[in-house]
């Protein structure tokens, strides 16, 4: 769908050029620890069937809502933005999100993808 490789664009490092302040990452809850590894499962089959499956389980116990999401994408560097397609900006937004809550800790998903 797009002409970059998987895995070449980086939320981490998006978020990163523009960067937060962002809270001590703190205790995350076991619904919240499972709905991340299934995200991040290794086989595409353990993961959610689509991107609105994941934002709904993570929305589901009130961690973030559409405001928060949208909000998040349009903080997107102008130049990461255009290189991210739909579903990045989608990831960029929910680490962002995730991260000014404590919740990841900054490279936390990179760092998972990559082992």
């Amino acid at each position: 769908m797009t002409k970059r490789k998987p895995g070449t664009f980086s939320a981490t490092k998006a978020v990163k050029a523009n960067a937060r302040v962002t809270p001590p990452a703190r205790r995350v809850p076991r619904w919240l620890r499972a709905a991340i590894d299934r995200g991040l499962a290794p086989a595409p089959a353990a993961r959610f069937a689509s991107m609105d499956a994941l934002v709904g389980a993570l929305g589901s116990n009130g961690l973030m809502n559409t405001d928060e999401l949208r909000r998040a994408i349009e903080s997107m560097p102008l130049d990461r933005y255009e290189e991210a397609s739909y579903y990045e900006r989608w990831l960029f937004a929910a680490e962002t999100v995730l991260g000014e809550k404590g919740v990841l800790a900054p490279g936390e998903l990179d760092a998972r993808i990559a082992s």
